[in-house]
């Protein structure tokens, strides 16, 4: 709208023709519509510091959360190596902790049995050395009777099984010889000295196997207390093993228990994390989306104000 200057001085002085008030109401619209866009620039750009604000502290929040998630991931790979390296070992430890108490049942049983046949073959060496005892002295007691001395010796052939058949063969022959020759008969002096003689002989042939029984005992004797301190040696070393092996398993046992727990407790607090660290992703997704679109509509809203005071502009002139 175009106002005539020449029509306007005409008016008398303090008129206001409804031109005048028609141009003071777009003069006014215009100032208003200027001073909302300014002040629409202004909370825009406090808004946009607020968006930036808020991206750049979720931004770093999730950099921390990302960050963390790494050292538990870490922490968890680090956690589970160390419980099944342990668990390797302390499967390791209760194979030679079987083994080992396994050798000490077999080494007891075998001790047992050891124990048992010692008990035996000594009692049999004290039956033979006591039959050996009596039968010499019956022997050098007897009267010259070679049936006397046939059952003796046969008594204690029965009752001396530590001496072997051979030894025993010598004997008879010796009796046998005696009493083939007739020399132990009771028929005179020369007689009774070749009965003498003879039965000297089987009384130290008795004698000899009384002092090979007497060395066989010591020597059981001997091997017998030699495999018992052996035994006892061995048992020693089996149940320091075992101990051992068992405070070690123990404390690795600990050590995986501790492993696990760390393992389970960082796995816990990366679930938390992961999960807060996608919250904030999303969060920080919706904030730039919300802020962009406020932007968007905020230069539309700019430009339709521009268009507005630019149209108020020259429907004033």
């Amino acid at each position: 709208m175009r106002v005539s200057v020449a029509f306007v001085t005409t008016v008398a002085a303090g008129t206001v023709t409804p031109t005048q008030k028609v141009i003071e109401l777009l003069q006014g619209m215009a100032q208003k519509a200027e001073a909302e866009k300014e002040a629409e620039v202004k909370d825009h750009f406090k808004y946009v510091t607020f968006c930036e604000d808020t991206a750049t502290a979720k931004q770093r929040a999730i950099d921390v959360g990302n960050k963390k998630i790494e050292q538990l991931k870490a922490e968890i790979a680090t956690e589970t190596a160390s419980s099944e390296k342990l668990g390797g070992e302390i499967e390791e430890l209760d194979g030679e902790i079987s083994q080992a108490e396994q050798e000490m049942q077999a080494a007891t049983e075998l001790r047992a049995q050891e124990k048992n046949d010692y008990m035996v073959q000594d009692q049999d060496y004290a039956e033979s050395l006591d039959a050996m005892d009596r039968a010499i002295i019956e022997l050098k007691k007897m009267d010259h009777s070679t049936a006397q001395a046939e059952m003796l010796l046969q008594k204690t052939a029965a009752h001396t099984k530590s001496v072997s058949v051979g030894e025993w063969e010598q004997v008879w022959r010796v009796l046998a010889q005696s009493k083939k020759t007739g020399l132990l008969q009771d028929s005179g002096a020369p007689e009774v000295a070749a009965y003498t003689s003879h039965m000297g002989g089987i009384i130290g042939m008795l004698e000899d196997m009384k002092d090979k029984i007497s060395e066989e005992k010591a020597q059981l004797n001997t091997e017998e207390a030699n495999r018992g301190h052996a035994y006892e040696l061995s048992m020693i070393d089996l149940s320091d093993k075992v101990e051992f092996d068992k405070q070690i398993r123990g404390e690795k046992a600990s050590a995986r228990a501790s492993a696990n727990k760390a393992a389970a407790e960082a796995d816990g607090e990366l679930s938390e994390t992961t999960a807060v660290r996608n919250e904030d992703v999303q969060f920080l997704s919706d904030h730039n989306a919300e802020c962009k679109k406020n932007s968007e509509e905020f230069e539309m809203r700019q430009e339709t104000r521009a268009e507005e005071v630019k149209a108020l502009g020259k429907a004033i002139e």
